[in-house]
Order: structure tokens, then C-alpha cells, then sequence
């Protein structure tokens, strides 16, 4: 499932394609058949949206006039729209150990939206939801580019609530604050001098709201344009990066930080590996007895 950066991008595309428009048809296809079906239940209702319109739409989410909300996370690259239906040129190869789907939105003007779902990480549901104006729909507990949610006292407040969690733990893992790839999140960490296993209690007043700028910044910058990452568009084409952070990946470990130069080094942390600059981030000592 796209994180941010990305499917704040993929949302920048989607909106102006498909908000308006009207879902004429909605078609599954299975083009693999794996051990197990994980989506299949899903997909016994797609009737309920036929003929109606898109008011919202976001990466992760399609809400229709008639109250229902369609919800759906896949791999980059996995979701594509085109201008006529009779250009889709889709032929997936990607396999698991579960069945593999094609759907497609077919929309009223013949303009068409396709969405590859494989894998226990995808996922696809429809769902009523209550008649009411929604501006955003949030795809984690604070919302990053929400000017009303993500501010300091709210994002003091989520770690004072869980001060015995790491820093990374709290932020961007299953558990964090934000849906955002541990990658950037573990560059915003590096450029705030903070070490992504150190205890979020240990943090003082400062480096906080300082956490707190940085993150704000490089949001601030992907949303205006001044960055733009890598990724896969609605188009099927690869957008180039622009002015982007150091993605922090095993592909950087040895390599100089970007910040001081030392060798970039690895830790096990929230079930994963998390890269940091051992000289830019010290961690600190957990001072409760």
C-alpha cells in the first residue's frame, strides 16, 4: 500500500480524473488462481455502486452519492487509469499464494480506472457510510496533510500517550501516528538528531517540536511540488524524483550520511531494519528505574 510521499502524488492525479464522474460499470477479473482467496468476499457487492457519482476520491479511497465508500490499498504501480476503455493494455504476471484480481471502473465518458489486487498487503471493500460533508478521509490516526489534525499539540499529545514506544514506533510503523515509509521517516529522524529507537518519554520539550517542524517541512515541501519522489503514476509511467530526500533503505548502508558522512549503519527495530548515521543520532539512555 502506497505510503506517503506517494499516495499523496497518486492522490494529486486522481482527483481531477475521476471526482465528477459517473461509475457505469465496475468488472472483476481473476487472472490468477493462487491456494487461498483473500478478496473474493469482497467482491459480491459491486452492484451497490453502479450509477453513481464520485464525490471524493483520494489513493486509497473512492466515496460515491449514494452513501457508499470504496476502499482499497495495492502495490505502486498497481493502480491505473486510461482515457478510453479500449486502451487498458493490463496483463499482470505478479503471483502469490493467493488469487490475483483485475478490476476495473469503467466510467460513463468510456474513461476507465484499473486496480490490480493480490497478496494478504492488498486490500478492497465497500462500505455505507453516514450522509455528511467529509473533506478528508484519514488513512491513519493524524492525518499528515490535514493542517487541522497534524499540529504540535496534537502530535505532543500522541506521545505523551505513549512515551514507553520508540520514536520510529510511534511515527511510522502499524502503530505510529502517520502513514508514512519508514525510509523518509528515518531521514526526518536523521536530520533531527534523534535515534529511531530512543524512548519517546526520553525526548525533551525541544526536540520534539523540533521533530515536529521537520516533519511539517518536508510534508509541506512534497504538497507544494518542491519535492517530488519516485514512483509509478496513474499513467504507467515513472515519475522522476525532483529535489527528493534520502531515501534511508539497505541500499545506503556503508554509504556517507547525507548530513556528515560517516557510514550509514542498520538496527532491528519494529519488526524491521531502520537506517540511521550512528555519529547523527545518538541514542539516549532510557532514565526510568
Amino acid at each position: 500500500m502506497p505510503s506517503f510521499p506517494i499516495y499523496l502524488l497518486i492522490e494529486q492525479q486522481i482527483k481531477p480524473l475521476i471526482e465528477g464522474k459517473t461509475i457505469a460499470e465496475i468488472k472483476c477479473e481473476t487472472y490468477f488462481k493462487g491456494r487461498y482467496s483473500w478478496h473474493g468476499e469482497f467482491f459480491h457487492n459491486l452492484d451497490v455502486i453502479k450509477n453513481s457519482k464520485i464525490i471524493y476520491a483520494d489513493s486509497n479511497n473512492i466515496l460515491t452519492d449514494n452513501h457508499f465508500i470504496i476502499e482499497f490499498s495495492y502495490f505502486n504501480g498497481d493502480l491505473r487509469y486510461f482515457n478510453d476503455v479500449s486502451e487498458i493494455n493490463i496483463t499482470p504476471s505478479k503471483k502469490s499464494v493467493t488469487d490475483g484480481y483485475i478490476l476495473t471502473f469503467c466510467f460513463a465518458d468510456r474513461s476507465c480506472m484499473t486496480l490490480v489486487l493480490y497478496s494478504w498487503s492488498t486490500r478492497f471493500k465497500i462500505r455505507e457510510y453516514d450522509s455528511g460533508e467529509l473533506t478528508v478521509i484519514p488513512k491513519s490516526p493524524i492525518e499528515l496533510t490535514d493542517d487541522t489534525v497534524f499540529t504540535l499539540e496534537k502530535f505532543k499529545s500522541w506521545l505523551a500517550e505513549r512515551g514507553n514506544m520508540n520514536i520510529i514506533e510511534n511515527c511510522s510503523t502499524a502503530k505510529g501516528a502517520f502513514d508514512i515509509f519508514n525510509p523518509v521517516m528515518s531521514y526526518i529522524l536523521l536530520i533531527s538528531n534523534i535515534h529511531p529507537r530512543t524512548k519517546t518519554r526520553n525526548l525533551s520539550d525541544g526536540e520534539i517540536t523540533n521533530l515536529y517542524n521537520n516533519i511539517k517541512t518536508i510534508v509541506d515541501d512534497y504538497r507544494s511540488g518542491r519535492r517530488v519522489c519516485e514512483f509509478s503514476d496513474l499513467f504507467g509511467k515513472t515519475a522522476a524524483a525532483k529535489n527528493d530526500v534520502v531515501w534511508l533503505t539497505s541500499q545506503m548502508l556503508g554509504k556517507p550520511c547525507p548530513v556528515c558522512g560517516a557510514p550509514v549503519d542498520c538496527t532491528p527495530c519494529a519488526g524491521t531494519k531502520i537506517y540511521l548515521c550512528p555519529n547523527c543520532q545518538k541514542i539516549k539512555k532510557d532514565n526510568k528505574k
